[in-house]
């Protein structure tokens, strides 16, 4: 019996091996644990970035899809103030008549909806957005965007940014130019991200 205690006596952890596999423990699961914080702020990241993306091409494709109906007239209206065309152009607003459905008139109520459009970029609820007004009724359509920028290329060649009102008869193409920021800010610079897109359209109907 004596002979098995002092055989058993080497067996167990001293105190300074626990304290070493402790250490060591503490090490692996800090490392662990940076590890995970910084998988997650790389994915809250990346969400970012890709949201800020998707509302810039939001943005273009609704101004593109638009503004391309820009003086669609099937019922050939005369009158200078309520026929499809553009209204007013200047380098960072439009807006445009369109007769969608066909009826001979444009005038901004519930029987012609959609036909009194203009875009501009405002201040909604603190939040910078693409802002679509529809029959006198301005609403947010896309959030984060920060700039709105046009250019018009009239028939002749001439490029402006503030055609008159002789010359926005004559747009050919139009330029468009959309900013967005991201919701949250790079942690590296400690600014938003941000994500330009353009796009030439052509008013179909001019």
């Amino acid at each position: 019996m004596r002979r098995y205690l002092r055989k058993n006596k080497s067996l167990g952890f001293t105190l300074v091996e626990l304290m070493i596999s402790m250490l060591v423990g503490l090490i692996v699961l800090y490392a662990s644990y940076d590890l995970f914080i910084m998988q997650n702020r790389t994915l809250s990241n990346q969400d970012q970035i890709v949201e800020m993306q998707q509302n810039a091409r939001a943005a273009i494709d609704m101004l593109t899809r638009e503004i391309r109906m820009a003086g669609y007239n099937p019922a050939a209206m005369t009158d200078t103030a309520t026929k499809p065309q553009i209204k007013t152009a200047t380098a960072n607003s439009i807006s445009f008549i369109a007769d969608l459905n066909g009826d001979g008139t444009t005038t901004a109520g519930p029987a012609n909806p959609n036909e009194n459009i203009g875009y501009d970029v405002y201040n909604s609820s603190g939040i910078s957005c693409l802002g679509r007004t529809s029959n006198n009724v301005k609403q947010p359509t896309v959030d984060h965007i920060t700039s709105l920028n046009f250019t018009y290329v009239l028939d002749d060649g001439t490029i402006t940014a503030t055609p008159t009102a002789a010359q926005r008869a004559t747009i050919a193409k139009i330029n468009v130019s959309v900013t967005a920021q991201s919701a949250g800010v790079n942690p590296a610079t400690g600014t938003n991200w941000t994500y330009t897109l353009t796009s030439e359209i052509v008013p179909r109907n001019m």
